[in-house]
Formats: C-alpha cells, structure tokens, sequence
C-alpha cells in the first residue's frame, strides 16, 4: 500500500508535498502534526533499499548514529528513545529519497509550498491571537514584542524552516519569495534569522571569487558550533569556582541574558556529558529526569539541548558527535564543489539554536547541497 502511495504521488508529481511535514503541533494542537510524513516516506524508501547493494557515504555516516542511538538502549532504555531511534533510522531513508529523486523543479515547488504554510499560519494565529509575549532583552534596555509559534509549533523552529526556504529562494534568485520570508521572520522575531542572514551574505560573496576561503569559512563555523557548549561551559565553571572574578561573572552573566539562557543549559549538559562519555540514549529524557530533579531541570521546558551538536553529543557521546561531525565535514566539501555553501551556511549556524534532528527542512537543505554529486559506497 505505502509503495502504491509513493508511485502515485511521484506519477501526478506530488511527491514534494513531502514539505506539508513541516506542519507540527500548530496553534499547540496535537492532531495538527503531520511531521509523520517524512519518516513515512523514509519507512518506504528503507523497504525498497534493502538489502542495501549501495549507499552514498553520507547516508552510511548517518546510519552509524541510528545504530549507536538502538546500542545506547542496552544500558539506557526508554520507550521514547526506542521510538525516536526508529524515526531517526526512517528519517535518514527519507532524506536518502530526496537525494535521490528530488529534481531541481521539485525542491523549488517544495520550497513554495512551505513559504506559503508558513504565511497561512502567520495569518490563522495573528486572527486567533495565538502568540506569546516575549521580553527581549538588548544592550542597556528591553522591550516586549509580539512572537508567532509558527506552523512548526515554536517561533525558533519556525525560523529555521523559514531561514531554509529563504537561503534556497536567494540561491535562485528567487527575489518575490525571497522577500516574501522577511515578515514571515518578523512574525517569529527570533535573532537566529539575522545570524543566519549574515553568514548567508558573507558566503554569497565568497564563492562568488574566493572558493577556498568560503569553505574554509563553513569549516570554521562547524568547529565554533561544536565547540560553543564547552566554551559557555568553561566560562560558567569557572565564574561559579571564582566568584571573586568580577570579569568572568560579568561575562557569565551577559552570556546567560544573550543567550536566553542557552549558556546555562549548555553548562549542565556538558555536565551530563563528561559523566556520560559515551551518552545517555537518543532523546533519553526520562533518565535525565530521574539523574536531575533539581535545579535547572525542575523546568521541562529545559529538557532540549537547544543546540543540534551539543543534542547529539549529549544522547550518543563523543563518538556520535564525531560521527556528526564527520557528516556535516563531507557535506561542506560536496557542497563547496557545487558552490552552494551559500546554502549550508545558514543551517550549520542554525543548528546552534536547536535540536534539529528530525527537522525536514535541515535534510532537505542538505540534499540539494549535495546535489549533481553522486558519491557512492
């Protein structure tokens, strides 16, 4: 039945309609999910693969995260890391089908459909007047503004889908669609658009005469993303161990209010991670809720790493944050011999903003990254 659906929606070119996935727990309703329909498509592409004759490097990579993440089960288990290891397992499969069978038409009419959710969205919840009240605070003063959830359910990752379709439009040349995503951002107001844009900017004019130094750049920017947790870690420990240093407590304290806290919860994680070497288990909450009941993580709303690298790391250890790493390293290449680092950009930065794992846009992103560049194991 699943591969009936698939050949019917490739044969009436349907199969981007995979972008309605980005639709998740929208006005805070539960059935307004359909985030399933990536994993869906995965479950069938990974029915069709096997038994795997061959896969690109890049999938392969993924796939020792999946299997980390069921090994990790031996000794941390729960039923939300038993079922997100298996949407993870599907999602990688999904993100090999777009690799596969997205065509150039097929990423731009993705990429519409997606800008156009998210500005029916806007529109529904600004009617409903389903937005929440956030106190921004920059420099010496603050102000309060208005922030859409989004049809991702949260301003951020809305952002992200918003920050995707935005890079893939600029890339293009694209510009109605383009500006299209300005208010659409507003509309969020989350400043991990405006650290996107920037780097966006800088890699467009770097690829444009200096090729070696754009991937340098993306290098770069990939090692300061892993590395920022055990930067906002050492800087918190050492503010807590010196509270005489009026210095390290002004830089531990702004770095909080900046971050919006990200500081502090990268802090514990990496706490949790230096005595978990090799991770707690892929999306393990229930044994960090059982580990840490006081404190910081007395908030649910504190039980996401806020952070894509430091998530991984976290659930799977130093070995699956290398594993990571070595995937978005091969990416950055592919992508630099396609000049659309442009592209990845955004999203490597972004990444530092949000557990991103299972979010389509990050893989959809990726793929047409890669894409005209078949490297095969």
């Amino acid at each position: 039945m699943l591969t009936y659906m698939t050949k019917l929606t490739q044969k009436y070119d349907l199969h981007h309609l995979i972008g309605l996935c980005v639709v998740r727990r929208f006005l805070g309703l539960a059935y307004l999910n359909i985030s399933f329909i990536f994993p869906l498509v995965g479950a069938v592409q990974l029915v069709k693969q096997f038994p795997f004759k061959r896969l690109r490097i890049e999938i392969l990579l993924l796939l020792f995260l999946a299997i980390l993440s069921f090994i990790r089960l031996l000794f941390f288990y729960s039923g939300t890391s038993l079922v997100r290891s298996i949407q993870f397992t599907f999602i990688i499969f999904g993100f090999d089908y777009i690799c596969l069978k997205f065509s150039e038409a097929d990423y731009v009419k993705t990429s519409k459909l997606i800008v156009s959710l998210v500005a029916v969205g806007a529109l529904i919840e600004l009617m409903c007047g389903e937005s929440q009240e956030v106190t921004k605070l920059i420099g010496i003063g603050s102000f309060v503004v208005r922030r859409m959830h989004g049809v991702a359910g949260e301003a951020n990752y809305t952002t992200l889908v918003v920050l995707g379709v935005f890079s893939l439009f600029f890339y293009k040349k694209m510009w109605k669609f383009s500006i299209l995503c300005i208010p659409l951002w507003l509309s969020t107001f989350s400043r991990m658009f405006l650290i996107g844009f920037a780097v966006l900017v800088i890699l467009y004019f770097l690829e444009k005469k200096y090729k070696n130094l754009a991937r340098l750049f993306s290098r770069v920017l990939l090692v300061i993303c892993f590395l920022l947790p055990f930067i906002y870690f050492s800087i918190d420990r050492y503010a807590r161990l010196n509270i005489g240093d009026e210095l390290f407590q002004s830089l531990s304290y702004n770095l909080e209010v900046f971050t919006s806290g990200r500081s502090i919860i990268a802090s514990k994680y990496i706490e949790i991670l230096l005595d978990n070497p090799f991770g707690v288990g892929y999306f393990n909450t229930p044994f960090l809720q059982e580990q840490f009941k006081s404190g910081l993580f007395k908030n649910k709303n504190f039980f996401q790493e806020h952070s894509l690298y430091l998530q991984i790391m976290v659930s799977l250890g130093f070995l699956g944050g290398g594993i990571l790493f070595a995937f978005f390293w091969k990416v950055i290449n592919i992508a630099s011999k396609n000049r659309k680092l442009v592209l990845l950009g955004p999203m490597i930065v972004s990444m530092a903003f949000v557990n991103g794992s299972h979010d389509f846009i990050i893989y959809m992103i990726f793929a047409y990254s890669i894409k005209e560049v078949s490297l095969e194991s």
